[in-house]
Parts: structure tokens; sequence; C-alpha cells
């Protein structure tokens, strides 16, 4: 066996080979999506179906949506002329599925060393719980990207925008149709709370389910704004469950079961995600904020794709336990010799959209570098 000192003669072998035991395939798939505390995680865990309209998975998500209000009514006396004219008030959106792929190959040169080669660590399940940890990785990237082109989804860079980053969305112009831009203010530098009570109150109406649920930050945009606290800020421990609304004080046992350490403005909890847009704080109403996932195979793959389990949830949301969605949009290839080349391959993928059917309920503030 090669130690090192000597270049062997063959083929090369690559860092794998030594480093790392036995191959041994995964059983199951693990259930390892949940355990990023990010908005992608989040948004797994409450996904809704790709078109939930009671006949099946559609090829497009549609939408029809109130664009304007109507003009004709009219109080009258006796024989007055009564209005009778026809309106278009509702417009169509539609949005297409992205798809993405983390493969998992297995070289047999490089398996036929490692066997020999007596190392401890199982190469294999490093390999596949690594590929499902980069997969959620690149799904947490595109949650706050643009997307729209380049085969992503829509990210919150395009649904939280005024058309400056996204000019046409779910198929409408954004100039003709103002209901579909959100709310985006320049910070100018700087974050108030006056600045967030406007942004608050320009996305909200009266209705139960009209105001934001969810303020969305990086760690630096977090920081900022626990200078508003300084100095009370609460040290009770207070975690916001995966699929919760409202932040509870948690016991110890129980503070990996979500989002720990939450603070709240005007009642709408905060959390920190590492993939948010630097300089931006998003204000979002998940009422109308959704991943819709694919949940079925199609007749033709069934034997080599299955969808992938997220396990049971041991999450406390309200007096009820709370279980993640199984509309999350993740399959699974099984293993299979590839056939022209010496080697095993199986396959991550993720079919679904991140959708906002009413982008109006959506803002942000951006540039922010400051508070005051």
């Amino acid at each position: 066996m090669a130690d090192g000192s000597i270049t062997p003669t063959g083929g090369a072998l690559g860092a794998n080979v030594f480093n790392f035991s036995t191959a041994r395939a995964a059983a199951t798939v693990v259930d390892g999506i949940l355990n990023y505390p990010m908005m992608a995680s989040r948004l797994m865990y409450r996904a809704k179906n790709f078109s939930g309209d009671g006949r099946g998975e559609q090829p497009t998500i549609i939408k029809d949506i109130k664009i304007s209000n109507r003009s004709q009514f009219q109080w009258f006396d006796g024989l007055d002329s009564l209005n009778s004219s026809a309106e278009d008030v509702v417009i169509q959106l539609q949005f297409n599925d992205a798809s993405a792929s983390m493969p998992l190959v297995e070289i047999m040169t490089e398996s036929f060393e490692r066997e020999g080669a007596g190392e401890d660590v199982d190469y294999p399940a490093f390999e596949y719980e690594d590929a499902l940890n980069e997969t959620v990785e690149g799904l947490s990237t595109a949650v706050f990207g643009v997307g729209g082109s380049a085969d992503e989804p829509l990210g919150l860079e395009a649904i939280v925008d005024d058309g400056t980053n996204l000019a046409t969305y779910g198929g409408q112009t954004r100039a003709t149709y103002d209901s579909l831009d959100a709310t985006v203010t320049a910070s100018g530098g700087t974050m108030t709370l006056a600045k967030l009570a406007t942004l608050r109150s320009t996305i909200s109406d009266s209705a139960p389910k009209e105001s934001p649920t969810l303020i969305v930050a990086s760690d630096t945009i977090a920081d900022l704004y626990e200078q508003f606290l300084t100095p009370t800020v609460s040290r009770e421990y207070k975690t916001l469950s995966m699929g919760g609304t409202f932040p509870v004080a948690t016991d110890s046992p129980s503070m990996g079961q979500g989002f720990g350490g939450v603070n709240t403005y005007s009642g709408i909890p905060i959390i920190r995600d590492k993939r948010a847009t630097s300089g931006v704080l998003y204000m979002l109403n998940e009422n109308y904020l959704n991943w819709h996932g694919r949940t079925r195979v199609p007749k033709s793959f069934k034997e080599f794709v299955s969808p992938v389990s997220l396990g049971k949830g041991k999450v406390i949301e309200g007096q009820a336990a709370s279980r993640p969605s199984r509309y999350h949009g993740f399959f699974y290839q099984a293993k299979q010799m590839m056939p022209n080349q010496a080697g095993i391959i199986s396959r991550f993928y993720l079919f679904g959209q991140m959708v906002s059917f009413q982008p109006r309920r959506q803002g942000k503030l951006t540039g922010i570098t400051s508070v005051a």
C-alpha cells in the first residue's frame, strides 16, 4: 500500500482512497434537511403542493389575482340610470417549477483500494450526508437570489422587488400592475424604528392575514437591530419552531428544536440567515409566501426515483406537535452502475418553485450599514 514516500505505477488515486474506509450504502435518506436554522428550512417545513387544486399536480402553478377595485357600485333613487359597464379586475399568474440535482458518485478503483486501506471513516456515508448538506446549501443560496432565469427558482430578490431586479412576474409586467410590486425602501445607510414602522404599515392591512409574520436578515443586520434594545436585550431563551409563528420561551432540552435566540419587532419574529442578502432586512408575510414542491414520481421513473422522507416532526408549535410538510419537492435516485464507466451513481433531485401570490404584502429595507 502506498505510504506517500514513492509514486506507484498505475492510475492516480485520489485522497478519497486513503482517507476513508470500506464502502457501505446508506440504507435510507437521512433526515437532514430540517437541521439548518435557515429560511430554506422554514420554506421546506411549510411547503405546499405544487398545484393544490384537487386535480393532482399540474404542469404550471396558475393563480388568478385581483389587481383593481370595481368602479360600478352606486347609490340610486327612483329611475336613475344604473352603471352597467363590464370591468376586468383579475389577471392570471403562471409559474413553472425549477429543478436541481446533486450527484453522489463512487469510483470502483477507489473502492478496491479503500477496502484494503482499513481506515475508520465510512466514506460513502460521508459522501451521502455531505451531498445532502450541499443540496440544502444550494437551495439556501437560491432562496435569497433573483432566479426566474438560469434554471433557478424565484428568490426573495425577485419576489420582494419593485421591478428593478425582475420586470416580469408570473408572466405579467410589473410596470402595468402595481399590485405585483413589493415595497423596496432604500435606508440611506441607517435603519431606524421609524423606517421599520413605515415599512410594516405600507405592506399591511387590517384583515387577519394581511400583516407581516416574519423578518429575515443577516447576522450583521440582526446585531444592529439589537442596538435598539440595549441595554434591555432579553436573555430569556426563546425559539421559533420551524413551522411556527410566535416565539416561545423554551426549556434547555428543546433549545435545538427550531430557531434559537429569537428577537421580535412589533411582535414579528426576527430570524438570522447567513445567506441573507448583505445590507437587507426582509419583512415578509408568509401567508402569501411559500415553496411549492412536487410530490409524485412520474410512472416511467417509479422504479428509479422515490420521494425523500423528512421524518416525523418533534417541534412544538403552540399546543400541538408540528410535522414537516410532505410537499418539499425532494427525491432520491437509488444507486446504480454507470452504463459506460466503472462507477456507481445516485442523486438527490429537487423540483418546485418559490412563489408569492401577493408581492405587495412583502417588503425590505436596503443598504443598511448602521442604526440611528
